[in-house]
């Protein structure tokens, strides 16, 4: 019983570290801490594929860009969840502005997906705009 309570301390404890995406990053403000949160929050649920974790953090009147196409919050989480399965996210050379109720982060992504089959590995820059509304901060643009 004993050897089967340390293990479970011990994964429970690496899924915590493993589960942050955002690497190298020190908040320096409550709201960046929470912004960061947020972020890691982003991450594990697309890689777990957990809608009930995901769906809050993008606003209802979400824009979201990618390849030439825009979407909305319905289009971002089918990709999500049936598109594109996500393996690997993380964060590097993180920067995040607070102005009042709007956050900007950029960042340059580590992602590695499965897409129709195929494993996809690349890095690229991105941009995300969060909104603060009713003390939460949601993605707003991305």
């Amino acid at each position: 019983m004993k050897i089967s309570l340390v293990v479970c301390a011990v994964l429970v404890g690496s899924t915590q570290f493993w589960g942050q995406c955002v690497k190298d990053y020190q908040p320096k403000s409550a709201d960046e801490a929470e912004i960061v949160r947020v972020e890691n929050q982003w991450c594990d649920a697309a890689i777990n594929r957990d809608a009930s974790q995901l769906a809050p953090i993008f606003a209802d009147d979400l824009i979201w860009t990618e390849n030439d196409q825009f979407t909305d919050k319905a289009g971002v989480m089918r990709r999500y969840m049936v598109d594109e399965r996500e393996l690997v996210l993380e964060l590097r050379d993180v920067k995040i502005k607070v102005q009042g109720d709007i956050a900007v982060v950029i960042c340059r992504v580590h992602v590695v997906k499965k897409v129709d089959g195929k494993t996809i590995e690349k890095t690229h820059t991105d941009d995300d705009i969060f909104r603060k509304r009713d003390g939460k901060w949601q993605l707003i643009v991305e």
